[in-house]
């Protein structure tokens, strides 16, 4: 939280400013779903009205709790507690000190003096911070709104201060999105060390696979017993190995399914578990009066493994549209040239032919490839796809 706190003198006027009313504060959070969905950032600054001194700071969290109101708490979180240390080292006390952001749920929840907060809260983590501070501190501080971006349609030099300092919150905290992408990549949240997902004054934590819960901890508790369990279940029917399973980028296969209706979900368990209505299974269920073969190649047993390979003229010719679309899909969503490429050869193939086996791979892609060649060729078509995928991504 304090990694890029602009501090160029002592603050003690910023304490003198405290105890006569001419500081001024200012948050305002970032979020961009699209280019980094697990990180959220915050810049905020403290400045004198009549001297125009300031100490700044931004702050970058990365966490699967990302958004953009997260954001926005942990600036105002991050003034709260920076005021708390002016008032207790230098023994100021504020009598209506404004705090400014452009988010009145921020104002709210800031405003809010709860006795406890339920295991159920969002954001529970900064909510039991925010209790703790407001336990210690002595001042009273005015939470106020100021309309973000405004100058989309004002000139800077028309704007009023506390508009002025959000503006400079809002390019703070989009360029440390930024550079923290320079700096550290887009890979996920599992490498995270403890110390940088603790808050100030935070006095417990929970930690699942470590990473930090913030809000109830049944949902990662269910996620991670249910992880543990599958890999039992698909290492007990040899499907895969421990290896393997690991290996498997479930997290963008639960992302893709968390945007999908529910009786989309349903057909894609049953397809995975190789329960769908194909032929074989409406034999069973009919008892023997409905047919077992393919409505369209007459093979006997049409099983779930069988629609992706039948050899009829109808579903081979729908195979490939699909393949072509998914590489006009890709190449609009500028994945990788060499993947695009690999990716639409190991389809039409249609599991004759290994992803390892394609002619004229890079080193990297072939590490991609045998990966994925562990995995297998069904089961790439049913979105179980290698990690090693997004790293050369």
């Amino acid at each position: 939280m304090w990694e890029d706190v602009q501090l160029n003198e002592t603050p003690e006027w910023a304490a003198e400013c405290l105890r006569t009313g001419d500081l001024v504060c200012v948050t305002d959070g970032s979020y961009n779903k699209k280019t980094a969905p697990d990180i959220c950032s915050a810049g905020w600054v403290l400045a004198s009205k009549s001297t125009r001194r300031y100490i700044a700071g931004t702050l970058v969290e990365r966490s699967p709790w990302a958004n953009s109101y997260r954001g926005e708490l942990l600036g105002m979180l991050a003034i709260r507690l920076f005021l708390l240390a002016l008032e207790e080292y230098c023994d100021a006390v504020s009598q209506g000190t404004g705090n400014f952001c452009d988010c009145k749920g921020v104002i709210t929840t800031f405003e809010k003096k709860t006795k406890r907060v339920s295991a159920g809260s969002r954001n529970g983590d900064i909510l039991r911070v925010l209790r703790a501070v407001q336990g210690r501190t002595r001042s009273i501080y005015h939470h106020q709104h100021v309309k973000g971006h405004q100058d989309d349609f004002k000139r800077l030099q028309n704007l009023k201060f506390e508009a002025l300092l959000n503006t400079y919150c809002d390019r703070w905290a989009k360029t440390a999105i930024k550079e923290y992408i320079c700096s550290r990549g887009m890979r996920s949240v599992g490498s995270i060390t403890r110390d940088l997902q603790s808050l100030p004054l935070e006095s417990a934590r929970v930690y699942l696979e470590g990473i930090k819960q913030t809000t109830d901890i049944t949902k990662g508790l269910r996620k991670t017993l249910g992880s543990a369990r599958a890999k039992e279940f698909y290492v007990k029917k040899g499907i895969f190995d421990k290896m393997t399973f690991d290996s498997i980028d479930w997290e963008a296969t639960a992302s893709v399914l968390k945007g999908k209706p529910q009786m989309y979900n349903v057909w894609y368990g049953k397809q995975c578990s190789d329960v769908c209505a194909t032929g074989k299974w409406m034999k069973i269920r009919s008892k023997g009066k409905e047919d077992c073969r393919c409505p369209n190649c007459n093979r006997l047993e049409e099983d779930a493994a069988h629609l992706m390979v039948c050899p009829s003229v109808e579903r081979t010719t729908l195979f490939a549209k699909q393949v072509d679309e998914l590489e006009e899909w890709m190449k609009t969503h500028y994945t990788h040239p060499e993947l695009r490429k690999a990716v639409r050869i190991y389809l039409r193939n249609r599991g004759r032919r290994k992803f390892s086996a394609i002619i004229g791979l890079s080193h990297r892609m072939q590490r991609v490839a045998r990966s994925q060649d562990r995995i297998g060729w069904r089961h790439f078509t049913e979105g179980k796809v290698t990690k090693d995928i997004q790293e050369l991504q």
